[in-house]
């Protein structure tokens, strides 16, 4: 009787963390086609991109993970330390990519993806899973589950190892480390295509 409770639970916890991807990814996609159907001014646009990546990665996780009971603070994402860092890693990455928007976007995208994964979810699953099994199930739906548009060999091959790696460097350190892993390698991503 424990052991179908326990794993209720995790199928529950499993649940909880897929519903928040999927209801972030609609939530996300609908604005991005919102967007780009209001033909704004490049500025403009830019700010609300920025403004829904803010609301569908961070607010809207907060939110519905609070609804379940797991409390998060995003504002922990802000201390003064961690916003020294980003700004260390800005400077840098100006003296190496000259697209102050390219920079500044894929930030958001990290900050986003990280503070979802390596935060809100793994929370909820370490609730109820080992740190191994966490870190196997955030990697799976990080790959497979936000990165759907992308081919299943790619997500596969790069984005599941490179969650991974992410995870242990949130473990380890903490998720501002995550976060700045993750934005170099986005950044550096595009700029050498």
């Amino acid at each position: 009787m424990v052991n179908y409770k326990i794993e209720k639970l995790k199928l529950i916890n499993l649940f909880i963390s897929i519903s928040i991807i999927i209801i972030t990814v609609i939530v996300l996609n609908i604005s991005i086609g919102i967007i780009a159907y209001l033909k704004l001014s490049e500025y403009f646009e830019f700010l609300l991109m920025i403004l829904t990546l803010i609301i569908s990665f961070i607010l809207i996780p907060t939110y519905l993970s609070s609804i379940f009971n797991y409390k998060t603070n995003p504002f922990k994402l802000l201390t003064t330390q961690n916003l020294l860092s980003y700004f260390i890693v800005l400077l840098i990455l100006i003296v190496y990519v000259d697209d102050f928007k390219l920079i500044t976007f894929y930030f958001f995208i990290a900050l986003g993806e990280e503070y979802l994964f390596r935060e809100v979810l793994f929370n909820i699953l370490l609730n109820n899973f080992s740190l191994l099994i966490s870190i196997s199930i955030g990697s799976l739906l990080f790959a497979l589950i936000l990165h759907l548009n992308e081919s299943l060999v790619s997500n596969l091959l790069i984005r599941f190892p490179s969650s991974i790696i992410l995870y242990v460097i949130r473990y380890k350190f903490k998720i501002s480390f995550s976060i700045i892993a993750h934005w170099i390698y986005n950044v550096l991503t595009v700029v050498m295509r």
